[in-house]
């Protein structure tokens, strides 16, 4: 029973290691795919996972009680009310473009995202995370491997030293972000790994990042291990005012972020500086031209922009030889629910969800999840970052795992101890 128990978790960790390698979307890495077969075999995945997990652990009723009540309610519901609002102004101020099918594409994917992790979660307990992370690693490392063969190493390593280049033909814009998440994880919340095997990943997620050069992700980094390091350095009720401030501070700059954009300095700051934005400026200033500043307006559909730069017309203005995403997914939330809900979707994350972890599993929790919600709304700023399931995935996945460790810890915060006390295995793994 023992050794049948190892070889099935064993299986399955290099079943979930293969589908990461697979599904989070690389071009250029191992066994990558198309998006669209990606997301097909996502999909399949997910329902395959999710059926075959509630019919092996039907006895398990403090995973089902932790899906429901926590997963449910802090993760799941602020996305599907989202998707409704949106639906909801698609439908009353229709444009030319249809945007239900994208939406609930969208949010169907991030919802399947989170049962999966989930489900991942149910079966290896935090060890999870790590296998999540040595897929990402080994589909990154091919990517590496290939760039270096290709550039050589020299003259790989000079390229990769120019901040910014695009010259540069590493593009695993997904895992960069994802591992700028793991590389917080790892460094601040891990409890399974060994003091070597922390450091390690640490170190690879650095690496990662680097030659991913994602500038805002460095920035994001070095913000929130100051606002931990700030955390730590206080007593109980000056933490709670960093929060309060912390997040206070980021939705007054994604407010005058927005202004800036609609109102024209956005781009008067980037001409007069010489500021290169990779076509950024251009996609920003076509949307802004017509849009309001008010918190009367309530959008066009969250994915609204993504339509109108994959359809013909939106790809000879914007100078596009392929559909392509705004890239700013703080002006694309704007653009597509309006000023009020953005904000109050943006508050509740940041802020509520916060609040509810500290009450719900202890402060350190809270605050963990806080500093890694920072850097990810940190990141929404320039990158589409935020609301495709593939970056959103390396987020939720070290949230998710924050929350279950903590959830479970009275009983053990692995999955085996946890399956030994609700009767399953008699023995220990």
């Amino acid at each position: 029973m023992n050794k049948l128990v190892i070889k099935k978790e064993s299986l399955a960790g290099l079943l979930l290691v293969g589908t990461v390698m697979v599904l989070v979307y690389n071009p250029y890495g191992f066994f990558s795919v198309s998006l669209n077969v990606a997301k097909i075999i996502f999909l399949a995945i997910s329902i395959f996972t999710i059926f075959t997990l509630l019919f092996m652990r039907q006895n398990a009723q403090k995973q089902k009680q932790f899906f429901k009540s926590d997963i449910a309610k802090q993760i799941m519901l602020p996305d599907i009310l989202i998707m409704v609002f949106s639906l909801a102004v698609s439908f009353l101020n229709p444009t030319q473009y249809d945007v239900s099918g994208s939406t609930l594409y969208m949010f169907t994917s991030r919802l399947l995202m989170i049962t999966f992790i989930w489900s991942c979660l149910c079966i290896f307990g935090e060890r999870a995370i790590n296998y999540f992370f040595w897929g990402c690693a080994l589909s990154y490392l091919y990517t590496l491997v290939k760039y270096f063969i290709d550039m050589g190493i020299v003259e790989g390593l000079r390229q990769a030293s120019i901040n910014g280049s695009y010259k540069l033909t590493i593009e695993v814009h997904n895992m960069t972000y994802i591992f700028g998440y793991l590389f917080l994880y790892f460094l601040l919340m891990d409890s399974v790994s060994s003091k070597k095997s922390k450091w390690i990943k640490v170190f690879l997620c650095l690496v990662f990042v680097y030659f991913g050069q994602k500038r805002l992700i460095f920035v994001s980094i070095v913000i929130v291990l100051f606002i931990w390091w700030i955390l730590h350095r206080l007593k109980a009720k000056d933490r709670k005012w960093i929060v309060r401030i912390g997040s206070i501070v980021l939705l007054v700059t994604a407010v005058l972020y927005i202004y800036a954009i609609i109102s024209g300095l956005f781009e008067r700051i980037v001409v007069s500086n010489d500021i290169e934005t990779s076509s950024r400026l251009r996609f920003y200033m076509y949307f802004a031209k017509d849009l309001p500043f008010s918190p009367f307006y309530f959008g066009k559909g969250i994915t609204y922009t993504d339509e109108v730069m994959a359809s013909s017309a939106g790809m000879a203005a914007l100078e596009l030889t392929q559909a392509t995403t705004l890239h700013n997914d703080v002006l694309r939330l704007y653009i597509g629910i309006g000023m009020i809900p953005s904000f109050l979707y943006m508050g509740y994350v940041i802020y509520m969800r916060t609040i509810a972890m500290q009450k719900e599993y202890n402060e350190r929790v809270g605050f963990c999840c806080f500093a890694m919600t920072m850097a990810y709304f940190m990141n929404w700023f320039a990158s589409n970052a935020g609301l495709e399931m593939w970056c959103y995935s390396g987020y939720i996945f070290c949230i998710m795992t924050i929350m279950y460790k903590s959830y479970f810890s009275q009983t053990g915060s692995t999955a085996v101890k946890q399956r030994k006390i609700e009767g399953e295995y008699d023995e220990d793994i």
